[in-house]
C-alpha cells in the first residue's frame, strides 16, 4: 500500500520527535486513515530510515535532490569546519572538505549541505530557531 506523505512525516515524527513505540505509531494511524490498516513496524522503520539518511519519507528521496555524497560522518566533517572558521567562503569551505575527506563534492552540493545542517551560505554563520 501507498501511504500519502502527510502519513509519513506524521509516523516519522512521533517517532524521532515524540519517541513513541512503533505499536503506538501504528495504531494512532490506523485510527486516522478510516477503514484502512495502518502502516506495519518495517515500513515505519523504512521511513524513519529514510528521513535520516536523505532528510525526506518520499519514495524517490534519493532522486530528489538526497545524495549519498553526505553521510553523517561528513555532515560532522563539514559542520567542524564551519565551526572552525566561520568566515569562510564556500569555495574555502568546500577545499578543507576536500583535504580532510578525499571527495570533490561539486560547489552546489556542499551549498545543499550547508544549509541543510542549518548554516547559512552567504556568510556562514548558524540560522537563528524560529520558536514554537
Amino acid at each position: 500500500m501507498i501511504y500519502p506523505l502527510h502519513v509519513r512525516w506524521l509516523a516519522v515524527w512521533k517517532r524521532i520527535f515524540g519517541g513513541k513505540t512503533w505499536r503506538t505509531i501504528g495504531r494512532h494511524l490506523s485510527e486516522a486513515s478510516i477503514g484502512q490498516k495502518g502502516p506495519t513496524k518495517s515500513t515505519m522503520k523504512r521511513w524513519v530510515k529514510r528521513y535520516k539518511l536523505y532528510g525526506d519519507v518520499a519514495d524517490d528521496a534519493r532522486k530528489k535532490g538526497g545524495n549519498l555524497l553526505f553521510t553523517r560522518r561528513r555532515d560532522l566533517t563539514l559542520l567542524k569546519i564551519l565551526a572552525d572558521s566561520p568566515g569562510d567562503m564556500l569555495v574555502e569551505i568546500r577545499r578543507k572538505f576536500i583535504r580532510r575527506t578525499g571527495v570533490r563534492p561539486a560547489l552546489s552540493t556542499v551549498c545543499q549541505a550547508v544549509h541543510r545542517l542549518g548554516w547559512s551560505r552567504k556568510q556562514v554563520r548558524s540560522l537563528p530557531v524560529a520558536p514554537a
